[in-house]
């Protein structure tokens, strides 16, 4: 029964709902550790963590004579540090991709309709923000060759943007449009 409990106390986490209720659907439990797998967002406890994992999607179309940049930020004043887990990303053309530190946010808010937040309460804190420029913005930390068209996944592994902090990919040729789905979650200070 020690099994059980455990399990059922992981699922109330996981799904937001009292332990006597998670009790009853320890038989999925199979079908969590998949969903665990497959996004790659620990189910695990966290200390701190505030309501649950949260991911966003956005894109920036190619512009002529400038370079397209996504970024994940973390605001000042957040209050939390955002522990990145992933993101898939992709260039609609082949081409070389860079990975960039960039403590300043970008000047455009990604549209909120490309979100999708699987917390059942709050908000994110995390911003997903983009821009144009002609040079390289941040300071490198990667760099991926790109086939066209072919999205592919970046493990962070332990990434973390405290307050003030961004991380941002970015198309190393003008001219080509840069999606990126990220996956995070916010821990308390």
């Amino acid at each position: 029964m020690a099994g059980l409990q455990d399990l059922a106390v992981r699922l109330a986490e996981i799904l937001d709902i009292p332990e006597a209720e998670a009790l009853k659907l320890t038989n999925l439990a199979q079908p969590v550790i998949l969903i665990e797998s497959i996004i790659g967002i620990p189910t695990t406890r966290v200390p701190g963590l505030i309501g649950g994992p949260a991911s966003g999607g956005h894109r920036i179309s190619a512009e002529a004579a400038l370079k397209g940049h996504v970024q994940l930020f973390n605001p000042a004043g957040s209050g939390v540090n955002v522990h990145v887990d992933r993101v898939i990303a992709g260039l609609l053309t082949a081409g070389l991709m860079r990975v960039t530190r960039f403590d300043t946010g970008l000047t455009t808010d990604s549209d909120v309709s490309e979100w999708a937040d699987f917390r059942r309460t709050g908000s994110p804190v995390g911003q997903l923000r983009r821009q144009t420029n002609a040079a390289n913005l941040g300071t490198p930390i990667g760099r991926l060759n790109v086939l066209g068209t072919t999205s592919f996944v970046i493990d962070f592994d332990h990434l973390i943007l405290g307050e003030g902090n961004g991380v941002v990919l970015l198309a190393d040729t003008v001219n080509v449009e840069i999606s990126a789905y990220w996956f995070w979650r916010e821990v308390q200070n």
